[in-house]
């Protein structure tokens, strides 16, 4: 008897956590559609994230504003839910007239964004493009065979007249880092960095047709009309990254020299390039 009225009780207790959690899943699911905006708040402040950056992308679907898409990406950049942060960042970065985004309301946003934010100039373009190269490498499993990535990476670091930014924050900096954190990341792509890198630093980019200085700043900003002013070569940064990445794929010049075997001397000459420099700055 008193058996049989646990179950009861056990029974009891287990119908009504299973009601009760099926009466908040239909709760949430109707908040997230009825009030997207919202949802996505209350989702961040709790800790779910990836829920955070879906509901935040339906409601920059709903209100197609620069600001909620920027919104969607940084919850997605966190939530590390690269499909939503690829797809906010290419609405955001692929502007015409007949685009969700206009040119005008792009330009408004990022400039009153840095202004909230307190930002150099141009810092929240660049952390927009930024975060789109990474997760758009990631969605590739860290490989651009073609170069296709690292060509509009390039041109998301051009600057004003005739340079590059290269800074600890910037989408090159990211094209690195999403190769060294994903593990299918393939010999085309690790390699083809390697030299990428290496003409980047020689200024002979894309067959010399256009000629670019890389430069890099101490203190991360991005408009060269900021002051004070503290330009410098970026070399030093980029072989920071290229000895992370060399570090992480477990690069020799043995495999170096395996790998140039079949597709060219010039990833050999890049790895050893760097080798070089990396040895140089290690032992200043």
């Amino acid at each position: 008897m008193q058996s049989a009225r646990k179950k009861l009780i056990l029974s009891t207790v287990l119908k009504t956590v299973i009601a009760l959690v099926l009466i908040v899943i239909l709760f949430l699911a109707i908040f997230s559609l009825s009030a997207p905006s919202g949802s996505s708040d209350f989702f961040y402040s709790i800790g779910f994230k990836k829920m955070s950056a879906r509901t935040g992308l339906r409601e920059a679907q709903k209100s197609g504003l620069a600001e909620d898409y920027y919104t969607a990406l940084v919850r997605a950049n966190a939530a590390k839910s690269f499909d939503i942060a690829v797809y906010a960042g290419e609405i955001l970065l692929n502007r015409d007239d007949n685009t969700i985004i206009k040119d005008t309301d792009y330009s408004d946003f990022v400039e009153a964004k840095d202004k909230e934010l307190g930002c150099a100039s141009g810092a929240t373009a660049n952390y927009i493009e930024t975060v789109y190269v990474y997760a758009l490498m990631r969605t590739n499993k860290g490989c651009d065979e073609k170069g296709e990535i690292w060509a509009k990476t390039v041109g998301y670091c051009e600057g004003k007249g005739g340079y590059h930014f290269y800074n600890s924050v910037c989408p090159a900096t990211a094209y690195v880092n999403a190769v060294i954190d994903s593990k299918k990341a393939d010999d085309a792509t690790i390699y083809g960095i390697l030299l990428n890198f290496k003409l980047a630093d020689e200024n002979l980019l894309f067959g010399n047709a256009n000629q670019f200085d890389w430069i890099t700043t101490t203190d991360n900003t991005f408009d060269r009309s900021s002051s004070p002013v503290n330009y410098v070569d970026a070399q030093e940064a980029m072989a920071g990254d290229i000895a992370r990445l060399i570090k992480a794929k477990g690069l020799t010049r043995e495999s170096a020299e395996t790998y140039a075997a079949e597709h060219g001397e010039k990833y050999v000459t890049a790895f050893n390039y760097w080798y070089e420099i990396i040895n140089a700055n290690t032992t200043k």
